[in-house]
C-alpha cells in the first residue's frame, strides 16, 4: 500500500529530526561525562589526619608552613592541643617540627628550681652586675633587680612566671646551681627524664640560642608536668602577685601574669576556664602563647601556640582549638 507523497515526505523529515536529535543527546552525555572525571580528577583541599603530627625531616619550618593546607582558621606556624588527663596530643599542627620556644622555657625552669630548693621562703639569690648588664645588651625583659639584691626563691619563681623576668630566673639559676651554665645541665637532664626527646635548653630565660629548640608536643608536656608540681601549680594559676620588701624595693615587686591577663577577656561559652599559661616572644620565634583550660564538664586541656605573626593569633587559635574539643 503506498501512502501519500505528502505523507512520506513528512515522515522522511520526522525520522531525519528525530536523527538530529539524538545525536545531539549523544554528545551532550558525553560532555557530561568528561566534565564529571575532570572534576574527579582535581584534589579536594583537605588535611590528611597525618600530616598533624608528621612532617618531612628534610624540610624547614617555613617551608611546611606555605605548603600546609588547612581549611581551618588556624594562624599560627606551630599549634597543638594536649589532653592533660592522658598526655595524648588529640590535634594540631607541626606538632613535632623543631623550634625556638621562647620565654616557655622558663616553665622548666620553674619546675627545677622546684626540685633544687625545699625551703623557697628562707633560701634568696640575687645577681650580678656582670649578669644584668648581659641582659641589657639582649633587651632581655628584667623585672628590675639590682646588683646584689638578695629575693627569696619564691618571690623569684613568681617573677620569673608572671612577668617572665629574665633577672629573676638568672637569678634563681645561678644561686641554686651555682651558675646558670649548671642549671641548664639540670634542666636537660630534667627534660631526658619526663621523655621531652626533642628538646634542648641552652639556657634558663629562653633567650635566643640556635641550639635551644624545642615542639609543640615537648612544651605541652612540659606545661602537664609544671601544673602536676603543687608549688609550680600554685605559681601558674596565680593573676596578681607582690614579692616581699627588699633593700632596693621597699613595696616589693609587683607581677601580673602576662599569660592570664592576655586571655582574661576570654568567654569561651562560659563553660571553660583558663586557670593558667606562659607567654614568650623573641625575633625567631614570635609570639608564643601556652595554656592550660579546665571545663565545666571535667575536661583538662593545654593549647600551645608557637610562632604566631600576631598576639591575637595565640587567642583566637587558642578559642578555636577549645571550643572544638572541650565543649
Amino acid at each position: 500500500m503506498r501512502f501519500p507523497v505528502k505523507i512520506r515526505i513528512t515522515a522522511v523529515l520526522l525520522s531525519a529530526v528525530m536523527l538530529i536529535l539524538a545525536s545531539a543527546c549523544t554528545k551532550d552525555t558525553a560532555a557530561g561525562a568528561d566534565a564529571s572525571a575532570q572534576t574527579a580528577s582535581v584534589s579536594v583541599p583537605q588535611t590528611p589526619t597525618s600530616s598533624l603530627f608528621e612532617s618531612s625531616a628534610d624540610e624547614t619550618p617555613s617551608e611546611k608552613v606555605s605548603s600546609y593546607i588547612d581549611p581551618r582558621p588556624i594562624e599560627s606556624r606551630n599549634c597543638g592541643l594536649l589532653d592533660a588527663s592522658t598526655g595524648e596530643l588529640v590535634d594540631g599542627k607541626y606538632i613535632d617540627d623543631t623550634v625556638y620556644p621562647a620565654s616557655i622555657v622558663k616553665l622548666m625552669t620553674l619546675l627545677v628550681a622546684d626540685e633544687l630548693c625545699e625551703d623557697k621562703d628562707n633560701t634568696y639569690c640575687s645577681v650580678t652586675y656582670s649578669q644584668i648588664r648581659r641582659l641589657q645588651d639582649r633587651d632581655a625583659y628584667r623585672v628590675g633587680l639590682a646588683a646584689g639584691e638578695k629575693m627569696s626563691v619564691t618571690d623569684l619563681m613568681y617573677c620569673a612566671a608572671l612577668s617572665s623576668g629574665a633577672d629573676a630566673a638568672v637569678a634563681l639559676a645561678a644561686g641554686l646551681a651555682g651558675s646558670e651554665a649548671d642549671f641548664v645541665d639540670h634542666m636537660n637532664r630534667k627534660a631526658a627524664e619526663l621523655g621531652l626527646n626533642n628538646t634542648v635548653f641552652a639556657n634558663c630565660t629562653g633567650l635566643h640560642s640556635s641550639s635551644q629548640i624545642s615542639t609543640v608536643t615537648d612544651m605541652a608536656l612540659l606545661m602537664k608536668y609544671a601544673m602536676e608540681s603543687e608549688f609550680c601549680r600554685k605559681v601558674l594559676t596565680t593573676y596578681s602577685y607582690t614579692t616581699s620588701p627588699t633593700s632596693r624595693h621597699g613595696e616589693g615587686i609587683k607581677c601580673t601574669s602576662n599569660a592570664l591577663s592576655t586571655v582574661k577577656d576570654c568567654d569561651i561559652d562560659g563553660r571553660i576556664r583558663i586557670i593558667a599559661g606562659k607567654t614568650g616572644f623573641i625575633r625567631k620565634s614570635l609570639y608564643c602563647m601556652v595554656t592550660y583550660a579546665v571545663s565545666n564538664n571535667g575536661k583538662e586541656y593545654i593549647f600551645v601556640s608557637l610562632g604566631a605573626e600576631y598576639k591575637k593569633h595565640t587567642v583566637t587559635d587558642m578559642i578555636y582549638f577549645y571550643e572544638m574539643h572541650m565543649l
